[in-house]
């Protein structure tokens, strides 16, 4: 077979290579695929000159234009931060109300705050804030220590189990779980138990909240002073038997509480 002989079927030339009767025919690689190939290599060579490209131990090529990706990222942070300052430093200097009858100011907030839920309480309460194992369902309409703005940012503040002198304790994990059900009773054991003193009065006056909005309480409690001050009706028991009960008025003022209660 001769070299530029034409194939009869696809009137191709020929290589003049044959196997077994079967002719290879000449199809050479079309000039576009040359002109990207050497497109491609042309900005390579461009790129590893002008732009940071090679390792070299220890540092890298750095390119002509000097471009470092760590100081452009720097610079975009706090070019970002600047821009974020305008609008931050004017929300932490109004007050809520202020804030939510500005439609500029709510737009920021709206925008921002998907964000910032995501990053600080989807881990716990859910992307869609309705709730986790242990935690409760913040769209419930179910509030502990109340449902406006200042109130609901004082967690936000203080944290929950923090090392704040003013934290939030685990028992409004405890609350949340029990009212995540909508009971209309509640069974509670010792719930001032393990808070600090100065949190036992805040928890009594959650009691009290849950308590008047509907919900009844049964309620074991040694801080019998305490207890009575929120309650309707008491009960004293000494060695596993009632030993007063009365409306909760009458026994704070009773003598007999302290013999009761204290033995004496």
């Amino acid at each position: 077979m001769e070299i530029g002989e034409r194939d009869p079927v696809t009137g191709q030339v020929t290589t003049g290579h044959e196997w077994n009767g079967i002719k290879e025919l000449y199809t050479p690689i079309p000039r576009i695929v040359f002109f990207f190939l050497a497109t491609t290599i042309l900005f390579a060579v461009c790129y590893w000159v002008l732009m940071p490209a090679w390792p070299l131990g220890k540092t890298y090529t750095k390119g002509l234009l000097g471009i470092d990706q760590k100081t452009s990222v720097e610079r975009l942070v706090k070019d970002a931060t600047l821009e974020r300052s305008a609008w931050t430093q004017k929300i932490d200097q109004t007050d809520f109300a202020a804030i939510q009858a500005d439609p500029s100011m709510m737009t920021i907030v709206e925008e921002t705050g998907h964000t910032l839920f995501g990053d600080n309480c989807a881990a716990c309460h859910g992307t869609k804030a309705m709730g986790g194992p242990g935690f409760p369902n913040l769209t419930a309409g179910i509030w502990l220590w109340g449902g406006d703005p200042e109130t609901i940012f004082e967690p936000l503040r203080v944290g929950i189990n923090s090392t704040h002198p003013d934290t939030r304790t685990s028992q409004m994990l405890a609350f949340g779980r029990a009212l995540m059900s909508r009971p209309r009773l509640i069974l509670m054991d010792e719930p001032s138990m393990g808070l600090a003193p100065a949190l036992v009065q805040q928890n009594f006056t959650i009691i009290k909240e849950v308590h008047e909005s509907g919900v009844a309480i049964l309620m074991v409690e040694q801080n019998a002073t305490m207890a009575l001050s929120i309650a309707d009706r008491g009960y004293v028991l000494a060695t596993g038997e009632i030993a007063l009960s009365g409306s909760a008025e009458s026994l704070l003022r009773s003598d007999d509480l302290k013999r009761a209660y204290l033995g004496r």
